[in-house]
């Protein structure tokens, strides 16, 4: 069973204007998670579920739908805190990458495209030694926005010893 219909059995609801409202009616406005979405937590079974609006709102207009293999929620906006009727489709990976501003999918394919390139790795390396080991100055020179991907091209993926 997904974590939705386990919300929406519980009385969790959004709203057609996007409002969470807890099983008392009550409206909620949680802190969206740091990846921008609006999160849902409840007990169940003595545990703690975790969720997001979303989803739930996802649920609500497409039902089961929503579970199907390869299903993914969209915001037709792109505003991951926009949970609101309207905003929220269902579709592929492909069509919710589509729904991404298009300058960001072009600043996201170059940033790519730069560490997808082995010289690239290597300028990156030979920079960052030459730089007093800066992660700083690095990713400001290369365009890298987390420490942890300039981590991995630094030192690769550690694998596990058996």
């Amino acid at each position: 069973m997904g974590k939705e219909i386990i919300f929406y059995k519980k009385g969790f609801r959004i709203t057609e204007n996007g409002d969470i409202l807890n099983p008392k009616g009550k409206t909620l406005t949680p802190t969206p998670t740091n990846r921008g979405y609006v999160p849902l937590s409840c007990k169940h079974e003595g545990e703690t579920i975790k969720g997001s609006a979303h989803r739930l709102q996802a649920f609500q207009k497409y039902d089961e739908a929503l579970l199907w293999k390869g299903m993914e929620v969209r915001h037709k906006n792109g505003i991951k805190t926009d949970n609101s009727f309207n905003n929220i489709l269902i579709g592929t990976h492909s069509q919710n990458m589509m729904d991404v501003p298009e300058s960001i999918r072009i600043s996201r394919a170059l940033q790519a495209s730069i560490l997808r390139r082995k010289h690239n790795k290597m300028e990156i390396i030979k920079f960052h030694k030459n730089n007093g080991n800066s992660y700083k100055k690095t990713k400001a020179e290369f365009n890298i926005s987390s420490s942890g991907t300039l981590n991995y091209i630094l030192n690769g993926r550690k694998r596990k010893q058996t």
